[in-house]
């Protein structure tokens, strides 16, 4: 035995280096798989979470579009019975219908004998205007609505997927290497109270819109008997040229900001009538989360991305207006289903069933109740293509996904 002993020592010795080398490489090698296989698992897990966060990025992003359609169609109805009131319509059709009932004898005595009444010419003027203002006032409160409540709704679910971001990997890894402050999101109180900050527009801010529309119809309409002969191509010229006029002055970035946000030194007075909470002052105290975020909303509104928006909102809004409009005077034009992809444009030659619009003359009055008709299409508080048409024009999804993922860097 110790021959073989001593064999084996001596093969040791003599290859002593070549050994050393062999298990250096195996050891290393060794090491070198188990380092391979934790990073593969790594990756493997970073690029799970990766497609978890990609998937719930796409998931919310999509859900807050529908939020949006959403939630400007239950805020339509309670404007609609504002702006109905702030022109006076109804009355204007009861005071018209009861002289219809009146012989005209018995109002000629009537005029003498009591106070000065309204003429029915005047009624009727009263009237066309009224109608049209309502016409354009909700094509502008609709479009403007919908991109404002768009950013507000994208910027609250922002910090709500940043949030579930958060949540995330903090189950996974334990530990962040983030801002734990800034990741953390905004409370539900700031949401709440942000979001109610569209009060302003409800309320108050859109009346100074209805102020440019009605200067506008007034100047458009002045020459414009209610006894005239019109047809489609006569209305939608109107309709085009109080769109200019207004478009003018209300198409600027600053106007646009005044009109939804009200003055820094009113906003707790807004946040009162908004919430209706109070504080130990009597007025709620604007947090700084919440001013940092009417800060950004307003920035986006001031934005020329947010201008180009608009106007394309209102391209999209009055050509379905004018859509609408042709089907109401040409009966063979049927708008009552809903057609899948973008909505063609009057006279579009790219859409070849697309009517030619054209419409048989009447007079202006006659024409009055179809032109309600289609304002009760952009105030539609179920299915509402004006909503949908807005909502799909790529400038506006585009400045919405600026929105939504527009989160600082944490460093």
């Amino acid at each position: 035995m110790n021959w073989v002993w001593d064999t084996t020592q001596s093969f040791l010795s003599r290859n002593r280096k070549r050994l050393a080398y062999a298990g250096g490489i195996a050891a290393t090698g060794y090491t070198l798989y188990h380092l391979v296989r934790r990073q593969w698992r790594d990756y493997e897990k970073q690029s799970a979470i990766q497609r978890t966060a990609k998937q719930n990025l796409k998931c919310r992003f999509e859900q807050n579009q529908h939020d949006c359609a959403f939630t400007v169609r239950i805020m339509i109805p309670a404007w609609a019975d504002e702006i109905a009131k702030e022109l006076g319509l109804a009355e204007l059709k009861q005071q018209l219908q009861s002289m219809k009932k009146i012989p005209a004898a018995a109002m000629e005595d009537a005029e003498t004998t009591e106070a000065p009444q309204k003429s029915k010419a005047e009624l009727w003027n009263e009237m066309k205007t009224a109608t049209f203002i309502k016409a354009v006032v909700s094509i502008y409160f609709v479009s403007l609505l919908t991109l404002f409540v768009d950013i507000q709704l994208n910027l609250v679910g922002r910090h709500t997927y940043l949030e579930s971001v958060h949540t995330l990997f903090r189950e996974d890894d334990g530990e962040l290497e983030i801002d734990e402050k800034r990741a953390e999101g905004l409370s539900v109180e700031t949401r709440r109270q942000f979001l109610s900050f569209s009060w302003y527009f409800l309320n108050v801010g859109w009346k100074s819109c209805l102020d440019d529309v009605r200067r506008a119809v007034e100047s458009c309409l002045s020459e414009v008997s209610p006894r005239s002969s019109v047809d489609y191509e006569k209305l939608n010229e109107i309709v085009a040229n109080v769109r200019t006029e207004v478009s003018a002055n209300l198409c600027q970035p600053h106007r646009l900001s005044s009109i939804l946000f009200p003055p820094k030194e009113a906003e707790p007075l807004v946040l009162l009538q908004a919430t209706h909470t109070m504080a130990g002052n009597g007025t709620p105290a604007v947090s700084e989360p919440l001013r940092d975020l009417l800060a950004e909303a307003q920035d986006f509104v001031e934005s020329t991305d947010f201008l180009l928006c608009f106007e394309k909102s209102l391209d999209a809004a009055f050509d379905l207006f004018a859509l609408y409009l042709q089907s109401e005077l040409s009966p063979e034009v049927n708008l009552t289903k809903p057609r899948a992809g973008p909505l063609p444009g009057p006279g579009d030659e790219s859409t070849p069933d697309s009517p030619a619009p054209s419409s048989r003359p009447m007079p202006l009055a006659a024409a009055l109740p179809r032109v309600e008709r289609v304002v009760d299409h952009i105030l539609a508080s179920d299915t509402n293509r004006f909503i949908e048409a807005i909502s799909v024009i790529p400038e506006v999804k585009a400045l919405s996904a600026i929105v939504f993922t527009g989160w600082p860097d944490f460093e």
